[in-house]
């Protein structure tokens, strides 16, 4: 019943309170595969804008796990939310009215599958995608004379325009680790702060600890298909217009959607206002 059960939880971003009615009998094999472990975990606040016509900031506690040949950085919120919603769907509780927050659901992994690749996995309404490149880093232009204190570091500045927005960073040379959020790495420290010129995405560390167990930076295999980033993008706008519509006419998912009174959901329009530009 995985279908079934990812529809779920994508709609519990689409509405307060909804049932999903399938013939899907599809098992889950879903597999967690160890391909590092973790030496530092990185929490940073990301809060972003869906509808640059119409700006309310939503927030979402984003994670970075750095382990010595790879890193992950995926949201910790949405993490979150799905366990809580496999419970909740394991009593019966089909009512997600209280839930917030646990949108954003690409997973980004460095150094996977190997060395100087990046892959990163999408839900793209029932279908798993995942989308390998040579990673990118982008071309810093160092501020001169520009200091700040995050978190009592003393942090410097750096721009680039890197994937069609204009990015500023503050980071660290005192933690001298050339990683940040997203694929905003390459300088010499730890990234702190970032955020485009308009400021649609920001990121705030909220937090560092150094592992000491052996927990292990985990990919999550599946029937991934993989594609470009440029069908990607497609994929992701083609839902966006329609998510319920792009959902039923999945040929793997025998089912409709419908309220708790039995009538059809009406699909509503999503924004979509990606990282990644190009």
């Amino acid at each position: 019943m995985r279908k079934t059960f990812l529809a779920i939880l994508l709609l519990t971003a689409l509405t307060a309170q909804a049932q999903v009615t399938s013939g899907n009998n599809e098992s889950n094999d879903n597999t967690e595969l160890s391909i590092d472990r973790q030496r530092y975990v990185i929490q940073y606040m990301m809060n972003y804008i869906k509808n640059p016509d119409k700006p309310k900031p939503q927030n979402e506690l984003m994670q970075l796990e750095i382990g010595d040949r790879c890193t992950k950085f995926y949201s910790h919120t949405t993490m979150q939310r799905d366990s809580i919603v496999r419970e909740m769907v394991k009593q019966g509780n089909f009512d997600f009215s209280n839930l917030k927050g646990g949108e954003i659901r690409w997973k980004l992994y460095k150094g996977y599958p190997s060395e100087g690749k990046t892959t990163q996995t999408e839900k793209v309404g029932l279908n798993d995608f995942k989308v390998i490149e040579a990673m990118t880093v982008p071309e810093w232009q160092l501020v001169g004379d520009s200091v700040t204190r995050i978190l009592d570091y003393e942090c410097r500045q750096a721009t680039a325009r890197f994937k069609g927005r204009t990015w500023t960073v503050w980071y660290t040379e005192d933690i001298p680790i050339a990683e940040g959020p997203w694929l905003l790495g390459g300088l010499p420290g730890l990234v702190m702060r970032a955020y485009d010129e308009q400021r649609h995405y920001v990121f705030e560390i909220s937090g560092m600890r150094q592992v000491k167990s052996d927990d292990p930076v985990s990919f999550q295999e599946t029937d991934y298909e993989t594609i470009s980033s440029k069908e990607m993008k497609k994929e992701m706008q083609k839902f966006c217009e329609n998510p319920i519509g792009y959902m039923e006419n999945d040929p793997s998912m025998a089912g409709t959607f419908t309220d708790d009174e039995g009538n059809a959901l009406k699909s509503r329009p999503m924004n979509y206002n990606p990282l990644d530009l190009e």
